[in-house]
């Protein structure tokens, strides 16, 4: 191990030179471990534990690994909130102690914001609990409470505990909600609550489901998701909860609270057709609740039962564009129009007659820009006639109507090149010939391989792939030449 002379314990503990020449030159410094004159030499751990004791108050300047092990339970000083985190405090023989908890759903504060801080309360160490768990318990990552502190020191769960000594409480990660972090107390009993996914607001669900009666399609959907939220969330906790059990050592953790039992349920337990009636109820609404049920929604399974799957833009001309352009209907705004984002009070509504989709016109700079959400099923009533590949993709049914092309809450489509979007778009291809009203592609697989190798293939914009074609190529008796595209062709 090399040693420090004094200038460099100066660096290590973040003070002048002169001051450590002083401390030296009156006997309140450390003792050297090696040397004589200038040739001393002190060891790192010996500077810290000299600097954790000592009457100088420089417990701040240590790493909490090197701060003595408390000898019986250390007084609890309560909890404080902190930059939406919650520290836990203990009175230490050095001095006061913070064990910070990051509240589910909540940004952690950077690092050098919490420190000043935790100071200003007294605090002069302190350490972070991290989502995870490693070889000793949960991660606990030190927290520099001085510029020279280094900030990489490692620290475990046992050496946390140790430091208080008593076993230190632990939350699960859905289960870290202010409320349960600042009213525990050393001694205290397990608490149950119900776990819930700190991303989603399920009390707005519940809240929105409560507007209807119990067997409306709003309320059941709205209602199952929530209970599919918590059921999950139970789950998660449960097994967090037993993953620390196996891992920290004997008389280092209390688990300060636990889920409460949720039935076994499922979303799906509510028919497709329900799941999206409900959908429709709360696209159709105008009121602020709607909008904010929509987008917890959109966050637990991106809309995977939402009539409308991806949203797409238009802003160069064609006669497809034209076309459906020609047709949208001025519409008042409700909480559809969320699936395009924000939609400024300039901004004008439409509606797809066709499709019931919301669309939205804005202008940018010179040019007219659209946005709207491309349906996931057709409520066609004619057979698919042809595709056309443009921005967007189109599809013609045989009665003459024109609709964007079914697209999923999570695969986009398109062509040209090797890839998913292709395999997507044999996917709907292959469904389409089958059923109008198929849904749109949910996999990139399962397509036939002559779908797949047309849907590969660099077409012009504007390309029309009738019916005979798509099922010659469904068959695999027909694909695409140069002689079809005199430009913009490539196999």
């Amino acid at each position: 191990m090399l040693g420090l002379d004094l200038a460099g314990c100066a660096a290590v503990l973040g003070v002048s030179g002169p001051q450590v020449q002083l401390w030296d030159s009156t006997g309140q410094f450390a003792a050297p471990r090696t040397g004589q004159g200038r040739h001393r030499r002190w060891w790192r751990t010996d500077l810290y534990r000299w600097a954790v004791t000592s009457p100088l108050h420089l417990a701040d300047r240590v790493p909490l690994s090197h701060w003595p092990a408390a000898t019986g339970p250390r007084p609890y000083l309560g909890a404080r909130l902190i930059a939406d985190s919650v520290a836990l405090m203990w009175a230490t023989p050095v001095g006061t102690m913070a064990v910070v908890w990051p509240v589910s759903g909540r940004r952690p504060a950077p690092r050098g914001y919490l420190s000043p801080l935790l100071r200003a309360w007294g605090v002069v160490g302190a350490a972070t609990v991290a989502p995870g768990l490693d070889v000793g318990g949960p991660v606990v990552e030190s927290l520099p409470m001085t510029p020279a502190q280094d900030a990489g020191s490692p620290l475990s769960w046992t050496e946390l505990s140790a430091l208080i000594g008593q076993p230190l409480p632990y939350w699960p990660l859905p289960l870290r909600r202010e409320v349960l972090l600042t009213r525990w107390r050393p001694g205290q009993a397990t608490v149950e609550a119900l776990a819930g996914d700190p991303e989603l607001d399920t009390d707005a669900l519940l809240r929105m489901a409560s507007l209807y009666k119990a067997d409306h399609p709003a309320a059941r959907l709205l209602v199952e998701l929530a209970r599919t939220v918590f059921r999950q969330e139970a789950e998660s906790a449960g097994g967090e909860i037993d993953a620390v059990a196996r891992a920290v050592g004997a008389g280092t953790t209390v688990v300060a609270a636990r889920p409460m039992p949720v039935p076994a349920v499922d979303l799906d337990d509510v028919d497709e057709g329900t799941r999206r009636a409900g959908w429709w109820e709360i696209l159709c609404r105008q009121d602020t609740l709607a909008e904010h049920c929509l987008l917890q929604m959109l966050k637990w399974d991106n809309g995977a039962d939402c009539p409308f799957g991806h949203r797409f833009t238009v802003r160069a001309a064609s006669p497809t564009v034209d076309e459906w352009i020609a047709r949208l209907e001025p519409t008042t705004r409700s909480a559809a129009f969320r699936l395009l984002g924000e939609v400024d009070v300039d901004e004008e509504t439409l509606r797809d007659p066709a499709t019931d989709a919301p669309v939205v016109r804005r202008r940018d700079g010179d040019e007219i820009e659209l946005r709207a959400a491309a349906p996931q099923r057709l409520r066609a009533t004619s057979p698919l006639a042809e595709i056309i590949l443009d921005h967007p993709i189109w599809v013609r049914t045989a009665d003459g109507t024109l609709y964007p092309a079914p697209q999923g809450s999570y695969w986009g489509i398109g062509w040209g090149y090797p890839g998913f979007g292709p395999n997507c778009l044999a996917l709907l291809i292959h469904r389409l010939l089958d059923d109008i009203n198929a849904r749109a592609a949910d996999s990139v697989n399962g397509a036939p391989v002559g779908l797949q190798r047309l849907t590969r293939i660099t077409m012009p914009r504007g390309t029309v792939l009738t019916r005979e074609q798509l099922e010659s190529a469904r068959a695999g008796t027909w694909q695409p030449t140069r002689d079809d595209f005199p430009a913009g062709y490539e196999d």
